[in-house]
């Protein structure tokens, strides 16, 4: 290998270690994917993950189709387990055309590899953001997210279809659905806002 080459290729893995570098910045560990698996209709595939948390940090949780529940636990850290969910909407002929019906595993693994579960942290923040693909026409994609967080922590969650449940919180809740159904329990401190149709 020539000396332009092998710095050429120095440079290829150095960009690559960066982007993943950027991607995961802040996370403890890689998260961990679960089987694909069908119910009624539906293929589905969990996302696994358990971050540091700071005490007293504040958590941003924003899903556009899908339910939200987030309960509490004596751990310095995130737990968080985000089921992604493919089924198809479509019936008849639209269905086939557009790849609904008759959905093999294999599709429905290519939708759910695109849903991406985005994680960001720094000392006092962090943020968990549902990227969903587009182009999906014929099919519908969720994210069911399950999340414990320490007692004292901040809560915003935003979502655009789905309901949301907090329970034990200490710190301030603020809860945003413009169609689900909003539950906070047991929390001390709660701001809890609901958004239809574009009025809060």
């Amino acid at each position: 290998m020539t000396t332009k080459r092998a710095i050429s290729t120095g440079f290829i893995l150095l960009a690559l270690v960066l982007a993943w570098g950027a991607a995961y910045k802040g996370v403890d560990a890689d998260a961990a994917l679960g089987p694909v698996t069908k119910d009624n209709g539906a293929y589905m595939q969990t996302v696994t993950q358990e971050i540091s948390f700071s005490e007293g940090g504040s958590l941003s949780l924003t899903n556009a189709n899908g339910s939200v529940t987030v309960t509490t636990w004596h751990q310095p850290k995130v737990w968080m387990q985000a089921t992604k969910r493919v089924r198809p909407s479509g019936v008849g002929f639209l269905a086939r055309l557009f790849g609904g019906a008759g959905m093999s595993r294999e599709k429905a693994a290519g939708y759910l590899d695109r849903i991406v579960i985005e994680v960001s942290k720094d000392e006092k923040r962090l943020g968990i953001k549902t990227r969903y693909p587009k182009g999906t026409r014929g099919v519908s994609l969720s994210v069911a997210y399950e999340v414990r967080v320490p007692g004292k922590a901040a809560l915003t969650v935003d979502t655009s279809n789905g309901r949301i449940a907090v329970t034990g919180l200490e710190g301030d809740v603020r809860l945003r659905s413009s169609n689900g159904r909003l539950e906070c329990k047991q929390s001390r401190h709660n701001k809890v806002a609901k958004l239809v149709l574009g009025v809060v």
